[in-house]
């Protein structure tokens, strides 16, 4: 009866300020939402560590940031000439930006429920949505228009309330589901509150004048919906509990009382230690089991002494976390058995507030011996797998190894088979073409020699037969016929196998080839530099370097198109070199180098088989219109040629 009388003077009062002064009226609605904001603030904000309900908090971090933009809409009201330059646009803009922060406020907060926040980061996100938002109102243009005067409310500003109506309709809705967290009657009195804003944010919807009657009921719900969430938080949530408090606790007394004997019955009997020590360190209780492990009650001993047998703060001790509510537990080797302790540590609050600390010793040596056995096991097991895995890596690594030496001396074979192939074919060919030469050369002079030798032979016996006088064949052009052929044989003879080089050795048949090349090629100059002696160079190592010079000097006649080549045949210690040069056009050496052995050509490839079956190092140097050099190197120390030149020639 009397709050209804009460709340009956409080409207007829605000009534008669209305009549006064709007902006009087207007002024204390506002200051009592401020306020309201703040109470509910400083409750949720020092209350935080013990509040489980997240929603109470989040409320009330977020009210007071909507109580300072009201106070800014308050001193920004149309007639207060706090904010010069501005008209009644600005608190309109400020009042949307507080509604629109109070309703997500009430659409959100039902989701943490059950959940913890951490207050200090909620608290300055609503800080820097504040400070934002500030900042989008006070820069013209950048915040849309909520009134204009001498037309009223714009379209933002209507649509912004009924979007805001909307969302506490839902807020309303998502408390009522979730109901079962608060008392009914704290459910109730929030719910009534969103509604009546719901009504508030319609009635402002609707005025045109910021000082008419339907503002002035907008503000009345305000003040309503406010002070049922100031009886909701304040009044039902926090002093209830206490009421009921004093009248239960006596009955909290007895309970605690037989709940203290059960505990104290529950320590006698377990069989593991248990000790209890204050917060400066000193044991306050010790069950039979732990005074039996120490052999006697050390009660009021430091707790480091009865667990270790230490003088001294042990740096296991855990004793400050404890005090600030951990349960802690470590595994220690205690120094007064040798034995190890799986030590659990639980806080205690007492009745006074402090809070104790009580510690359970539970034996594990027997578990932690099996654990570093198992352990040192699963090493050495490691240790065996990782050596044997590293073997069969590399048995591995060998293995692959072998088969792509395997596969490379494959391709090798494949590819000697198909250039030996590809050389037989050209050799044969050769040797067709050289003995249809020798044929050629045998039927055109030789045979057609002989031919007429024997026809001059059957005409001088005729004539000397019947007497008849002597004719034109005399026997001086008989014997001219038979020197030419016997000429002929020998240069054929010289082309198949040098006489010179067995009767004279290879200078003598190196400088004879030179001079019938310069008679053959007169266009061609050829150097011969011979810094060596006969019997410096062994036998079977002649016909080698007289083949090369001669299958050189072919080429140069045949492909270089040079003016000038050099010879030359030195020995420096046991270094037997022969070098060929000229000044021609030259080849890519690079090219021809690359390709397989049967693509280079049969000179070139005579000339390197035959170096390397003697023993010796082959090498061509050639670049475009650089002329070319071709070096070959025997080693007479240990020279075992003669095997090769044999299977060769």
């Amino acid at each position: 009866m009397s709050t209804g009388l009460l709340g009956i003077g409080v409207f007829f009062g605000l009534y008669l300020t209305g009549l006064y002064s709007y902006l009087l009226f207007h002024t204390l609605v506002e200051i009592f939402s401020v306020i309201v904001a703040c109470a509910i603030f400083m409750v949720a904000w020092n209350t935080r560590n013990f509040l489980n309900n997240s929603y109470l908090l989040l409320l009330g971090i977020a009210y007071p940031f909507i109580g300072g933009l009201d106070l800014l809409h308050t001193m920004a009201y149309k007639g207060m000439g706090i904010f010069q330059g501005y008209d009644a646009n600005l608190p309109t803009q400020l009042w949307i930006i507080a509604r629109s922060m109070e309703g997500l406020t009430l659409f959100v907060a039902p989701f943490f429920l059950g959940r913890k926040v951490n207050g200090v980061n909620v608290f300055l996100g609503y800080g820097m949505a504040s400070a934002l938002l500030l900042g989008l109102v006070f820069c013209p243009g950048l915040f849309p228009a909520c009134y204009i005067e001498g037309q009223g409310l714009t379209l933002f500003k209507k649509l912004s309330e009924y979007l805001i109506s909307t969302v506490l309709v839902l807020s309303a809705c998502i408390l009522w589901k979730r109901r079962e967290y608060f008392h009914r009657d704290v459910v109730l009195l929030l719910i009534a509150s969103i509604l009546l804003t719901v009504m508030s944010e319609l009635a402002f919807t609707l005025y045109v004048d910021v000082y008419g009657l339907l503002n002035m009921v907008g503000h009345y719900l305000k003040f309503i919906s406010f002070y049922l969430i100031y009886m909701a938080i304040i009044v039902t949530g926090l002093t209830r509990p206490y009421r009921l408090m004093f009248r239960d606790l006596k009955e909290k007394e007895a309970g605690l009382r037989e709940s203290e004997g059960k505990y104290r019955t529950m320590m006698e009997a377990i069989k593991t230690p248990v000790y209890i020590c204050s917060q400066d360190y000193r044991v306050v209780y010790m069950n039979p089991a732990m005074i039996k492990r120490v052999g006697q009650d050390l009660t009021g001993e430091p707790c480091y002494r009865v667990i270790h047998g230490m003088s001294h703060q042990c740096p296991w001790c855990v004793h400050e976390r404890v005090q600030k509510g951990e349960h802690v537990e470590n595994t220690v080797l205690s120094p007064r058995d040798e034995r190890y302790y799986m030590i659990s540590h639980f806080p205690l609050l007492n009745r006074d507030g402090s809070i104790s600390k009580m510690t359970v010793l539970t034996d594990i040596t027997e578990q932690k011996l099996a654990e570093e056995a198992l352990k040192r096991e699963r090493e050495d097991l490691e240790r065996r797998v990782r050596e044997r895995t590293a073997e069969l890596l590399e048995m591995n690594r060998d293995l692959q190894q072998e088969v792509e030496e395997r596969k490379k001396i494959e391709r090798a074979l494949k590819e000697s088979e198909k250039e030996l192939r590809s050389l037989s074919a050209k050799l044969i060919k050769v040797q067709e073409e050289e003995r249809k030469r020798i044929a050629n050369e045998l039927h055109d002079s030789i045979a057609q020699n002989f031919a007429a030798i024997k026809f001059s032979l059957e005409s001088k016996l005729d004539q000397m037969g019947d007497g008849s006088p002597p004719g034109v064949i005399s026997l001086e052009t008989i014997l001219a016929m038979v020197q030419k052929n016997i000429e002929e044989v020998r240069r054929i003879m010289n082309d198949l196998r040098p006489s010179v080089l067995d009767d004279l050795g290879i200078l003598a048949a190196v400088s004879a080839h030179c001079r019938e090349f310069g008679n053959v090629y007169s266009d061609i100059r050829i150097d011969l530099d011979t810094e060596i002696e006969e019997e410096d160079v062994p036998e079977s190592l002649k016909i080698v370097l007289y083949r090369i010079i001669q299958e050189a000097l072919n080429n140069v006649a045949k492909h270089s198109k040079a003016d000038r080549a050099l010879i030359s045949i030195t020995r420096k210690n046991d270094i037997i070199e022969l070098l060929v040069e000229d000044n021609g056009i030259g080849f890519s050496a690079k090219r021809v180098l690359k390709g397989s052995r049967s693509r280079r050509g049969l000179g070139l490839a005579s000339m390197k088989e035959r170096a390397e079956l003697s023993g010796g190092q082959f090498s061509i140097r050639s670049d475009r219109d650089k002329g070319s050099i071709i070096r070959v190197a025997w080693n007479m120390d240990g020279y075992q040629g003669q095997e090769g030149l044999q299977k060769r020639d």
